[in-house]
């Protein structure tokens, strides 16, 4: 049996609080989110862009069927309620480590730079780092000589290189669940990497045409719905309907970059993904 996610305990008693006190809801994570971005219906989408890649589609009633890539999930549970299911795609390889590991070698001087500074430069017509964790792992057929001394030499490049290969995984985590549902007419992004407008408006172009990506104005989407949740729990809303929040919801506009050149090196970046896979299996 699905437990209720408005389901109450108590604080252990070794913590010595001198009291007991109800712990109210049963959610987290990528559940969370969709809580917390005020997503409660069939059909749609949040992608999150956090320490994991996770993009999150609800599908009502009916679990997702089990398919490589795409997994079903329980999103929640209500009381008196029938148990509402998600599917999901995610990976553990997020871009916003590397953006750390910019900061650490010198070549970034905080991470609210890294936008400024990619959209000084225009992008390198490569695949652009598939799996960007040194040179050694780009494919070499795609470099040269000239465009390796540019990546080690500019930090710009490399800024840059960093987001868009964010905005392309970010991409390819998306088209996996559409690939069996469709494209949906809107996608909520939040996490920590939302926080980049150049990663945001990259993703933007890269989408369908009918797609719009719009960003939460509270990044921390999971921590809100646990908050909805446990406020559900005392009886501060009756229902997810009931759910009223200050949090507000902005468009994001596609890059102003030739969008089908994007879109092919996007192509390009996945062919490089696949070859790399190939290389580590065989190794």
């Amino acid at each position: 049996a699905v437990v209720s996610t408005q389901s109450t305990g108590a604080i252990c008693p070794e913590l010595k609080l001198g009291f007991t006190a109800p712990i109210l809801g049963v959610v987290a994570d990528q559940q969370a989110s969709l809580i917390g971005n005020k997503l409660f219906h069939e059909g749609e989408m949040k992608l999150s862009l956090g320490t994991s890649l996770a993009c999150d589609r609800l599908t009502g009633d009916t679990p997702h069927p089990v398919a490589m890539e795409v997994y079903p999930q329980i999103a929640w549970k209500l009381a008196g309620e029938r148990v509402c299911y998600m599917a999901e795609s995610m990976t553990l390889e997020s871009r916003g480590k590397y953006l750390d590991l910019l900061v650490s070698a010198e070549l970034l001087e905080r991470i609210e730079d890294a936008d400024q500074m990619a959209t000084s430069v225009k992008s390198i017509d490569t695949p652009l780092f598939t799996e960007l964790k040194n040179l050694a792992d780009i494919p070499s057929e795609y470099l040269n000589d000239e465009i390796i001394a540019d990546v080690r030499n500019t930090k710009a490049l490399l800024t840059r290189a960093v987001l868009e290969a964010h905005a392309f995984r970010s991409k390819d985590i998306v088209k996996q669940v559409t690939e069996f549902y469709g494209a949906p007419h809107r996608i909520i992004v939040d996490g920590g990497a939302s926080s980049s407008t150049f990663i945001l408006e990259c993703l933007a172009a890269l989408m369908e045409p009918e797609t719009e990506i719009y960003k939460s104005d509270c990044h921390e989407g999971a921590l809100m719905g646990a908050y909805f949740m446990a406020s559900m729990g005392l009886g501060r809303w009756s229902s997810l309907k009931d759910i009223n929040s200050a949090n507000k919801l902005i468009k994001i506009n596609p890059l102003q970059i030739d969008d089908v050149c994007l879109k092919e090196k996007f192509i390009r970046w996945k062919h490089a993904s696949v070859d790399n896979l190939l290389r580590s299996l065989k190794s």
